[in-house]
């Protein structure tokens, strides 16, 4: 016949290490932010105001880099919007100095 083995001690009796959990650092990260603005005078006291901003997450190592590209992609597409203002000021049949011309005037 088995002996009956009492499972409660037999689990009491064995030694329990705690565990460490070690975790790793977080990452540290830095928020670039960077914009452009560009303000361009239509003449006959008006203008037209052209704004782009963008940002990045990035590591404090390649904080120069970004903040750099950042910028000249913020330059880049004011000027891309500038253009594209222009072409469409001029396809609408408005002068330079953004006064529109009407038909022919006799007197």
């Amino acid at each position: 016949m088995k002996k009956a083995v009492n499972r409660r001690t037999r689990m009491e009796s064995r030694s329990i290490q705690p565990v460490t959990i070690i975790e790793p650092e977080p990452r540290k990260l830095i928020e670039v932010a960077r914009s452009f603005s560009f303000k361009l005078n239509l003449g006959n006291y008006e203008s037209a105001d052209f704004f782009c901003s963008q940002k990045a997450q990035c590591s404090p190592e390649q904080v120069n880099e970004v903040s750099r590209d950042l910028y000249e992609f913020c330059i880049d597409q004011t000027q891309q919007a500038i253009k594209d203002f222009k072409a469409r000021r001029a396809s609408k049949g408005t002068a330079g100095n953004g006064k529109k011309r009407y038909g022919n005037r006799s007197s």
